[in-house]
């Protein structure tokens, strides 16, 4: 794999990848912020996702924090949650948000996402659900590039987010649940 491409890969997925730890909540409540959250929120959020992949930062619209927030004080009120399984819960509706949108623009190249998250998912549950360190990524960029799938920049900075989101919803349910 040229270090040129692979040092991109590392580059685009590693800063996503920090997450605040959580303590004990109930998994079942986990859906609650997605439950409560407005659609014209929601709406937001993914334009937020839509211009980051634009830009290639990782940056989120500190506007859309505010009424994130009320919508996970909510269901913390309602549910007894912690402040890190409240945080971990925020992790976790950004990147179910994220996923989707970038399995999407990869589509879109003529990427196999489904190959991609087998690929992903073949790495154990206990790396799986928490951050994943730069070895790993390593091997799972060098897992896909391996396939021919990546052929461009744009395919492999958008790999990079796929991982990183795929990541992030895991150890974010982890993280939220563990006690």
């Amino acid at each position: 794999m040229p270090m040129k491409l692979l040092a991109l890969l590392l580059a685009v997925a590693v800063p996503v990848l920090a997450a605040a730890p959580a303590s004990a909540a109930d998994i079942a409540t986990l859906g609650c912020v997605d439950q409560q959250l407005p659609a014209t929120l929601r709406a937001s959020l993914a334009a937020d996702v839509q211009r980051q992949m634009g830009d290639g930062t990782f940056t989120f619209d500190p506007a859309l924090n505010p009424p994130l927030v009320a919508v996970l004080r909510g269901c913390q009120r309602t549910y007894g949650w912690s402040e890190v399984a409240t945080q971990a819960a925020g992790v976790y509706l950004r990147a179910s948000i994220g996923l989707p949108l970038v399995i999407t623009a990869m589509r879109g190249l003529g990427v196999d996402t489904d190959k991609v998250m087998a690929i992903y998912r073949d790495l154990p549950q206990s790396i799986r659900e928490k951050r994943l360190d730069q070895a790993t990524m390593r091997q799972l960029m060098d897992a896909v590039v391996d396939t021919g799938m990546i052929k461009d920049v744009d395919q492999a900075k958008l790999l990079g987010r796929m991982i990183a989101y795929a990541n992030l919803i895991e150890m974010s349910r982890h993280d939220f649940a563990a006690g």
